[in-house]
């Protein structure tokens, strides 16, 4: 059976992550529930940015943008994974 790698993709490049799920079904939903962290996080540093900075808003937002990162799956067995 096939294993799937969740590699997340920091300011374009692959990282690997060592997760190893035994679906890709499971693989993606473990990249949904990464991303939902993520978003909430720069939704948090927004938010005390609009109440604490409002002169630094754009580039707060602009840094928070630029940090969030993507994941994908990908057979494992394409970089010599389990």
């Amino acid at each position: 059976m096939m294993k799937w790698l969740l590699v997340m993709l920091v300011s374009g490049s692959p990282v690997k992550t060592d997760l190893y799920f035994p679906t890709l079904r499971e693989c993606l939903l473990a990249e949904d529930r990464i991303a939902k962290e993520y978003v909430a996080a720069y939704n948090e540093l927004v938010s005390w940015a609009k109440q604490n900075a409002l002169d630094q808003l754009e580039s707060i937002e602009k840094l928070a943008r630029d940090r969030l990162h993507r994941g994908t799956c990908i057979p494992a067995s394409a970089v010599g994974g389990r």
